[in-house]
């Protein structure tokens, strides 16, 4: 019985293989016909592609022709010359900024923002210092040292912080330095 299935299966496996070289051959026959045939009729030149989705990709007869057409450009405007450079003043012949006299403040047009804010901030800072040393000048003569003065930006008395940082941050509550 052992020989008889083991027979079965020998069988059986030269049979697959007759099967799968017969696919095998068919296949190969099926694919020569088809090169055959293609290329036959490659060489009548009647195939010709047509529709969107040919148009789209550029293969098309249609696309063909309207790529070997010239395309049309708009024309351009005329190329610009650049002016002159004899009117132009010498490198570094402009005056200094100091030697310029401003007799009118909407002569300096367009005013930037940033410096109005820190000449304000210098402004207020010097009448700070201004009003802090005459009010503690007068308390010194007055022999009230200890009292506490509060001037246009803040205290006038300096603290231990003041004396080692340069700023009293107690004075500003939101952390930055008013300098």
């Amino acid at each position: 019985m052992l020989n008889d299935a083991t027979q079965n299966r020998a069988t059986r496996a030269t049979r697959n293989r007759a099967t799968l070289a017969g696919m095998v051959r068919g296949f190969a026959r099926f694919a020569a016909v088809i090169t055959v045939s293609a290329t036959v009729a490659g060489c009548s030149g009647g195939v010709s592609l047509e529709g969107g989705v040919f148009d789209a990709l550029g293969v098309s007869d249609k696309a063909l022709a309207e790529s070997k057409r010239e395309k049309k450009l708009k024309s351009r405007a005329g190329l610009v010359m650049p002016p002159s450079t004899e009117r132009l003043p010498q490198p570094g012949s402009a005056p200094r900024p100091e030697q310029v006299a401003v007799t009118n403040t909407n002569e300096r047009f367009p005013v930037n923002p940033e410096d109005v804010k820190r000449a304000d901030l210098e402004r207020k800072k010097a009448a700070h210092d201004a009003y802090c040393k005459k009010a503690l000048d007068h308390a010194r003569l007055m022999n009230r040292k200890d009292e506490l003065i509060d001037g246009p930006m803040g205290r006038c008395n300096p603290s231990i912080l003041e004396k080692l940082s340069g700023s009293n941050p107690l004075d500003n509550p939101n952390g930055t330095n008013p300098n």
